[in-house]
């Protein structure tokens, strides 16, 4: 049983072999951290991200702990990407019991000094990205009257 706190309010969740987990910008950083955390529950752990080299090295750390892992390159900043990648896992295991929607990026810099291409970036990874990986997912959670999404943002 996994219980997370979350501002004073507490969400169990049973976490098992049978529970198919997908977490976006896995490759790196919290994303990372969730997967190898997860894993040792044993549950199916559906990593995304952009870079395939990271991808493959967490998968081998994700087996070592005796989970099963699914790996997938993907930009979720694009939605016909997204929504297909959504629909491969689908196809794999049937459902989806756990969103993580993880994937984000920061910007230091001055407001004036900003460009209109990164916020454009900026936009696309931390808010589009989230409304492609929920929309997409609740197709498939709604009918079964389950699931959980997990947004991370700062």
């Amino acid at each position: 049983m996994l219980i997370l706190q979350i501002k004073n309010k507490s969400i169990q969740m049973e976490i098992n072999s049978e529970t198919v987990i997908v977490i976006t910008g896995a490759s790196s950083g919290i994303g990372r951290a969730i997967a190898l955390a997860l894993a040792n529950y044993k549950a199916k752990i559906v990593i995304l991200a952009r870079r395939k080299n990271l991808i493959d090295e967490l998968s081998k750390e994700i087996r070592i702990k005796g989970a099963e892992v699914y790996g997938i390159e993907c930009d979720v900043t694009l939605k016909n990407e997204t929504e297909s990648t959504i629909d491969k896992i689908i196809e794999k295991y049937g459902k989806i019991d756990v969103l993580i929607n993880n994937a984000g990026r920061g910007h230091f810099g001055y407001i004036e000094d900003t460009t209109e291409e990164q916020i454009d970036n900026i936009f696309k990874v931390n808010v589009f990205s989230l409304w492609y990986t929920t929309a997409k997912t609740l197709q498939y959670m709604r009918p079964n009257n389950s699931g959980h999404i997990i947004n991370i943002s700062s």
